[in-house]
Parts: C-alpha cells; structure tokens; sequence
C-alpha cells in the first residue's frame, strides 16, 4: 500500500510573504527542517505531491514567469537533496472564479492519485484551515505547520500515526537519538561504542520483531554507565509512548533456556513501574564492561516504560546469563504486545 503525503506549498515548504506571492528570488525562505524531515519520510516509504493555490496565477498580477523563476529554484533544491514530487498540482485561479479545483476542492484530483493508496496513512499537510478541509474532503488525515516552528512536530504526529516513535534524549554526557518501529522486521541499526551492547540490542530487535534505528554518542572515556542507562531510558520512553495498555494487549512471560543457562523473565505493561531482577554472575565483567551495568539497563527500563519487570537469570557464563535475559525480553516484548482477539480491558478490575 501507498503511504502519500499531498503537501501545500506557500506557507508548509517555503515561507509565506505578506503580499502571498512569491514572485522573486528575494521572497524564497524555506521553512525549518523541511529538507531533513522529508528525508526521514522519505526513508519511511513516504511518496510528495505539491498541492498548492496561486491566486490568479498567469495573469498581469501575477505573471507565470516571476512565478516559475523562484518556483524552479525551490524544486531544484529540493531535488539536489534527494527529494522528488511524484507531481506539482496548482490550481491558477483565484477565489472568487467558482472553479472546482481550488483547495479545499478536489478538482485537481485524479483516479489514479489514490491508486493502492492507504488512506490510514496517508496525509494532507498544510499551514491553513482549507488544508485541513482538503484533508477530510479526500479523506485522509490533515496536520497543520506552523511556518516559524517547521517540520519537526509534523514528524512527530506522523509517526505516531504510523507505528514509530522517534525520541532524543541529550545530557551533559549523551546524546541519543531513537527511533522505534512496530514493523516485524526486528532489525538494529546503530553503534553505541560497546560492541557487546550493540550484539544485546540486536538481541531485542531479533527476538522482538521491532526494529531500532540508534544514534548514540556517550562520555565512554569515563565509563559505559550513562551511555547504557540513558539508552535504556530511551528505549523505555518509546516503547511507553509506541504502545497503550488497554485493550487488545497480551499480557505475558518467557521461559528461555541457553545452554547451561535458564532466564525467567516476565513482564506487565501496566503503567506502574517496578524491577526485581537475579542474577548468578560468575565475576564482574563481560569484556571489559562491569555486569552490574546491564542489570541497571532492565532496571532503567522498566522505570521509564512502566512496566512490571521480573528477572530470574541462572547460570555459569556472563555472556550467556546476559544474552539469555535480552533475549526473554524481546519475546515477552512479541508476546504482551501482540494484538489479542479478546478486545476487552485484560484485568478483572476493568482497567489497567
């Protein structure tokens, strides 16, 4: 299925003026974080249309030649960016001319626009109120810019919309940036500096069926605690924002046995925190990395998504005792979080 974004352009892509016309070099301003958000939409499978009014476009008050010049730049420069439109629909007539395609009428529509479209996840984006008719009238979901503020907050609703959650997290020693994905690829994508870490994070995404695109720089000179703990903090904050604890939802554990080791590890998305973990290490470090840290990583968590997690880890090898607890995390993740056939509330007191 197609997901589209049908995109206004005066006011959502460039800068609006005070007469409403760009017809000059001189008037192209482009709105903030439009080329980097449309990148990251892009990367999600996103296809653009420009749907835009130019009033009386054509005419002696606005000659089609001061509008193509700048108009050009703008799509030049969206194209040097990797940034391409499917196709520029502009209605030239102005507001009292009764034509059909005017936004927020749909005349400029054809068919074949909305071919395999998914209209769940499909928008129209756009700075005024006729964007957001336009958005009901073909019915798909309409967000609103504000041109000062930009692209950011758009791409915010949007994947919310889509199953992703995108999170920062800076402090005086990291800075993070995530993105989760509902999507059962189960894929990690990312480097954090801790080579084990990484192979523990993929152990999640694996076992999980969600994915994680991970930017992540940390004060590693000092020591790997902030870096892991805010990562998990991170990682913990999505998967509160990515998943309600409704109805609909599993709610379960995971047995998982590795070798000489065995890992019980049972969670509760029920909005209230708590961690109680076990483990038999055999000695202090994986690599050259304290144990203790990864412990704090299932704690952190826990705390941030408030979720009920209980951890029981029994073994002869730290690597095994570490990896065998990511992994019951990812399938408890699979499991509480898959969709139920029962819609009801899964708790006898009828709320969670």
């Amino acid at each position: 299925m197609r997901k589209v974004l049908f995109i206004d352009r005066d006011g959502t892509l460039i800068k609006e003026p005070h007469d409403f016309q760009i017809d000059a070099y001189s008037k192209l301003d482009f709105v903030p974080h439009s080329i980097p958000v449309l990148l990251k939409l892009k990367q999600l499978g996103f296809e653009f249309f420009m749907v835009s009014n130019q009033d009386l476009l054509g005419s002696e008050n606005f000659p089609l030649a001061s509008f193509q010049a700048p108009h050009d730049l703008m799509m030049n420069v969206f194209n040097s960016q990797g940034i391409s439109f499917k196709e520029v629909l502009i209605c030239p007539h102005g507001p009292n001319e009764g034509c059909s395609c005017r936004k927020p009428k749909v005349g400029l529509f054809k068919p074949t626009h909305f071919e395999g479209m998914d209209y769940q996840k499909s928008f129209v984006i756009g700075d005024r109120e006729t964007d957001l008719t336009l958005a009901k009238n073909l019915g798909v979901k309409g967000i609103k810019i504000n041109q000062d503020i930009g692209w950011e907050p758009v791409f915010v609703e949007i994947v919310k919309e889509l199953n992703v959650v995108t999170k920062k997290r800076t402090t005086k020693e990291t800075k993070i940036e995530m993105t989760l994905y509902k999507d059962g690829r189960g894929v990690f994508a990312g480097k954090t500096g801790i080579d084990f870490f990484d192979h523990m994070l993929d152990q999640i995404c694996k076992h999980s069926g969600l994915s994680i695109d991970l930017n992540a720089i940390g004060d590693l000179e000092i020591d790997e605690h902030h870096l892991v703990e805010d990562i998990a903090i991170t990682l913990g904050s999505s998967l509160r924002d990515l998943f309600d604890t409704g109805a609909g939802k599993e709610r379960f554990g995971f047995v998982l046995p590795m070798d000489e080791t065995q890992c019980l590890l049972s969670i509760d998305f029920s909005g209230r925190p708590f961690y109680q973990g076990n483990f038999t290490w055999q000695g202090d470090l994986i690599g050259n990395t304290n144990v203790r840290i990864y412990e704090h990583f299932f704690r952190s968590l826990a705390m941030e998504a408030k979720i009920n997690l209980h951890l029981d880890v029994r073994g002869k090898d730290n690597h095994h005792l570490c990896e065998s607890a990511f992994k019951s995390l990812g399938r408890c993740l699979r499991q509480s979080l898959t969709s139920s056939t029962d819609l009801s509330i899964p708790s006898s007191k009828g709320s969670i």
